[in-house]
């Protein structure tokens, strides 16, 4: 098998361990298409776009930060990493949970998205400032709901495409 990763531009990424982009993969057994999905046709010895993002790093080894369309926010046109957001709001004392989503905006595209579980009393400016402490304006969240819980999958991972078709 063989895999790359593509930036934007389908350029590949430089090997620094930073740059994010597309993870693709190509091998003669890839599968022929999807079920259902006649436009969505493989071909063996194509590549196909996983839908991951991935960096990679000196020693060519990947590090997988997300899906595409859930854990990236498209902010005129810039690409705003949901786990860096997350991260950082998860730092704040009683925030116990925390997930970042991209959400529609008619000016940005989309906009940054927070849905928090935290203890009482904390207010959505408490923790907008907090992440514009660490990380630049355009990644501090615009709106911030505070929910009792995250929908998870059987596995346990947040459910984040059920938090975009609420809003």
């Amino acid at each position: 098998m063989e895999t790359r990763v593509l930036d934007r531009e389908d350029r590949l990424v430089p090997a620094d361990g930073e740059s994010v982009g597309l993870l693709s993969i190509r091998r003669p057994t890839l599968f022929s298409g999807y079920v259902d999905e006649p436009g969505r046709d493989a071909t063996a010895g194509e590549w196909h776009a996983t839908g991951d993002l991935a960096t990679v790093a000196a020693d060519g080894s990947y590090r997988i930060i997300g899906r595409r369309r859930t854990d990236v926010v498209h902010d005129r046109g810039r690409c705003i990493h949901a786990g860096q957001v997350e991260e950082v709001l998860l730092s704040y004392p009683g925030v116990r949970d925390a997930a970042v989503v991209g959400t529609p905006h008619r000016v940005l595209g989309e906009q940054v998205t927070a849905y928090v579980v935290a203890a009482e009393g904390l207010t959505a400016q408490v923790l907008i400032d907090h992440v514009g402490r660490y990380l630049s304006a355009g990644q501090r969240p615009r709106r911030v709901h505070f929910v009792d819980e995250l929908p998870r999958s059987a596995q346990g991972r947040i459910r984040k495409s059920l938090l975009i078709a609420a809003r």
